[in-house]
């Protein structure tokens, strides 16, 4: 059995991941809008499908909540990103609020629902 020390090990992962930023470096922009709506999408049904977890167990569970909230800061993220990309969005101003125009603008380019998943991930205390 052979031992392969720490910096050896960080080394090849550091080779694979510029290998794999090499593979993914598009010139044409159109394929990268695409790329970003896939991983939209993917990032959205992770998001939708933790939601829609019936218990939600803080240490058993696959889903926790503080990585529900996680993955959905992501998704808003590269949908404010998408956004601006394309040009549907003037100009972000930091700190990013989710509003209604954001969120209609996310339903109808990407059919996400930021403020849906914003109200079940934060749910209001009563």
């Amino acid at each position: 059995m052979v031992f392969r020390s720490r910096a050896a090990r960080f080394d090849a992962e550091l080779d694979q991941h510029i290998d794999w930023m090499r593979s993914i470096k598009v010139h044409n922009p159109g394929e990268g809008f695409r790329m970003l709506e896939r991983e939209i999408h993917a990032r959205r049904n992770d998001v939708l499908n933790a939601l829609d977890q019936r218990y939600v167990h803080p240490r058993s569970s696959r889903y926790r909540i503080a990585d529900i909230r996680s993955s959905l800061s992501v998704l808003e993220g590269l949908v404010i990103a998408y956004l601006y990309a394309n040009g549907i969005l003037d100009g972000v101003q930091y700190p990013v609020e989710v509003t209604g125009e954001l969120n209609d603008a996310a339903m109808m380019w990407l059919s996400v629902d930021l403020i849906k998943m914003r109200e079940r991930a934060y749910p209001k205390k009563e």
